[in-house]
């Protein structure tokens, strides 16, 4: 699928309540692995997923672990049926980029 990692971000931390802060400054690396922390830890808090301590850490430093793992998310989220639909009269040959609905219903 293609997914756009900053809009997946943005929408599933709208839907879980992380502050703006940590969605807006995910990526630079003197904030961004304490804002990754977060994120994950949220997303592993609320029973969203579940994420072995070695894979935690490579996220936590390494940016594009984390949006690798926004992808699958995204992926996810797409098999549930909880991202946005391609609107009507959209060309279908046309890629389609995936991205979580405003309103996430996760169980």
């Amino acid at each position: 699928i293609e997914y756009f990692p900053k809009l997946t971000l943005w929408r599933v931390g709208i839907a879980l309540g992380i502050q703006k802060s940590y969605l807006r400054f995910h990526r630079p690396s003197v904030d961004g692995d304490e804002a990754r922390q977060y994120i994950l830890k949220t997303l592993i808090d609320k029973g969203i997923a579940f994420i072995y301590d070695q894979d935690m850490r490579l996220m936590v430093e390494n940016n594009a672990a984390f949006e690798a793992f926004l992808g699958a998310l995204t992926a996810f989220l797409k098999y549930r049926g909880q991202t946005e639909k391609r609107p009507s009269g959209y060309p279908k040959g046309e890629g389609w980029i995936e991205y979580p609905k405003q309103r996430i219903h996760w169980f």
